[in-house]
């Protein structure tokens, strides 16, 4: 599965030239949150897992990264009953998307910060 980057530019039209800042903001928490649900799983919490996913869920959804919020939202679906094999499965598929996602996200903050300097 790919992701949809017109989806994120669209998302980010709203923010104009504070663009930058929103993706940073929300790189900031996400790879926290991911960081969280990583390390919820490794001590087999899953609902742990599940309510930090709730969070990447919501700031993903924000951005336009609709695959990493849904897959966010399985994840977190998966947490809330405990079901520990299903968030791990689902945190190996999320894993990729969230790293694409990611390094799209990143080279519009660089064009934004181009563009703002040649302004």
């Amino acid at each position: 599965m790919s992701i949809n980057t017109d989806s994120i530019r669209e998302a980010c039209e709203i923010f104009g030239k504070k663009t930058a800042y929103f993706l940073g903001l929300t790189l900031r928490d996400a790879d926290n949150f991911m960081a969280e649900i990583g390390a919820a799983l490794v001590n087999n919490d899953a609902q742990s897992a599940g309510l930090a996913a709730h969070s990447l869920k919501s700031i993903m959804h924000q951005a336009g990264a609709m695959e990493v919020g849904d897959c966010g939202e399985a994840l977190q679906d998966a947490g809330e009953v405990g079901n520990l094999e299903e968030c791990i499965d689902l945190y190996t598929q999320l894993r990729p998307l969230y790293q694409e996602s990611k390094a799209f996200m990143e080279a519009l903050i660089l064009k934004c910060e181009e563009e703002s300097k040649s302004a």
